[in-house]
């Protein structure tokens, strides 16, 4: 019989986020005593809808993350965004295991809320 494997990472984004990211949220002087991609173990993971255990709801589409160092993808003030044609752009690098993509762009959010009538 097989035991199924899912897949383990040292940071990951909430399965069932409600709420956006913000876009300044980032990190630096990471340090991991793993390599990327091994042994199924990853820097960083993040799923949708179709991810076993993860739920799709409106912070899981804007999920972000700003590597300022560099420590995390290896190139210093890269936006770690949501793999969608919103959000990338042709400098981007596809992550595929981490199910998120890799941008040099900045970006920001605007919030719109109506007042309850």
């Amino acid at each position: 019989m097989r035991i199924p494997v899912r897949p383990g990472a040292a940071i990951s984004f909430h399965r069932s986020a409600g709420y956006y990211s913000q876009v300044h949220s980032g990190i630096s002087n990471l340090k991991f005593g793993f390599c990327d991609n091994t042994e199924n173990r990853h820097y960083l993971i993040s799923g949708n809808g179709t991810t076993r255990g993860w739920n799709h709801e409106d912070g899981s589409i804007t999920q972000t993350l700003r590597d300022y160092d560099g420590s995390l993808t290896g190139r210093p003030n890269t936006q770690i965004v949501r793999n969608s044609p919103f959000f990338t752009g042709p400098k981007c690098r596809k992550m595929d295991e981490w199910g998120m993509t890799a941008c040099p762009y900045h970006y920001a959010a605007v919030r719109i809320q109506l007042a309850s009538v």
